[in-house]
């Protein structure tokens, strides 16, 4: 995870605090999936920021999802160049502010 000045600083950058959270830990790892409950617990964020903005991930191409029965499961978007990109942004910050 990157630091909690990274996120800040990244914040005016993206908008979301908690979407800089939920990418950097999708992006950390992506040949995961995660269920909602286990990233807002994980993540220590409330689960309806954590829904919402997988929602908006999920629009914007970043994330996709997979459901197993009624859980919802949700992982980095491989093919994403947006995602490859940022993915990038985010090993840069971490390096940058140690």
């Amino acid at each position: 995870m990157i630091s909690k000045e990274d996120i800040d600083f990244m914040g005016g950058l993206f908008g979301s605090r908690t979407r800089i959270v939920l990418l950097s830990k999708l992006l950390e790892e992506p040949t995961e999936s995660f269920y909602l409950r286990e990233l807002s617990r994980d993540l220590e964020l409330a689960f309806s920021a954590v829904h919402r903005e997988m929602e908006n991930l999920e629009r914007m191409g970043l994330v996709l999802e997979e459901r197993r029965g009624r859980e919802r499961f949700f992982c980095v978007n491989r093919g994403s160049p947006v995602a490859r990109q940022l993915r990038r942004v985010f090993v840069c910050c971490k390096m940058e502010r140690g």
